[in-house]
């Protein structure tokens, strides 16, 4: 079977089965609605008169912590349920062709809900003096850090055939990669592993866009994280081949 057909087919099936999914409209709903709490009965951003989004743009992975487990949760759950998981593992494809389908079609999802939250600052946007390069780098930076932690959720779902299982475990490492730094911060530990958990940590990897400098390092590290998940997918996928 060759790559782009095998590819369209896989990415079409899952990609229905998401949009006919309860959970990809709930978890925009709660997106929506979380990115939107902060902006409610406060005159701030029409007194302030600046266009500090820093508030918002970091409000917004902790919601991708449960936001995004909601979309992935089923990814794999599913499929072990309906015995559908033996079906596409006889598929004449190649494993990391399958996991790279299940993963474009939950990204496509994620982005069409994450792109739902512009609407809330661009309603801000003309009453405040606004800097368009930070705003721009800012929602750049948290969007591969989404599709970052949607490889990684996609990963953890296929570990456990219980939908709460793979929320959870998707939950803890969305939560991990998002303040990994402030476990730096308060516990007494070596500084090799402060080090790796202070790289782990987006908070930090934000400040950059967020004055409005592009560094490729952040960026890298977001392609580090979706590259790894992928990888983990592939892995797990053998794992369970040879187990059968």
């Amino acid at each position: 079977m060759n790559r782009f057909p095998a590819f369209k087919a896989l990415f079409n099936k899952e990609l229905q089965s998401l949009i006919y999914s309860p959970a990809l409209y709930a978890a925009a709903l709660v997106l929506y609605l979380g990115a939107a709490l902060p902006f409610v009965g406060s005159g701030y951003w029409f007194s302030a008169g600046l266009s500090d989004f820093r508030a918002f743009f970091l409000n917004l992975p902790f919601l991708f912590c449960i936001v995004i487990p909601l979309l992935a949760m089923n990814s794999w759950a599913d499929e072990k349920k309906h015995g559908t998981d033996r079906l596409l593992a006889a598929y004449p494809v190649d494993k990391s062709l399958l996991a790279a389908a299940k993963y474009a079609a939950l990204l496509v999802c994620f982005a069409g809900a994450a792109t739902l939250t512009m609407v809330i600052p661009l309603s801000v946007i003309p009453l405040v003096y606004f800097d368009f390069f930070p705003f721009f780098l800012s929602y750049c930076a948290v969007l591969f850090f989404g599709a970052a932690f949607t490889a990684w959720s996609l990963a953890l779902s296929n570990i456990s055939a219980h939908t709460a299982v793979s929320f959870l475990l998707s939950f803890f490492t969305g939560i991990f990669f998002t303040a990994s730094h402030v476990l730096a911060q308060v516990l007494p530990l070596p500084s090799a592993i402060v080090k790796i958990l202070r790289y782990c940590s987006f908070t930090l990897h934000f400040e950059s866009a967020a004055r409005g400098i592009f560094d490729t390092r952040d960026f890298f590290f977001y392609i580090l994280l979706i590259v790894a998940a992928q990888r983990l997918s592939v892995f797990l996928l053998y794992v369970q081949e040879e187990s059968r």
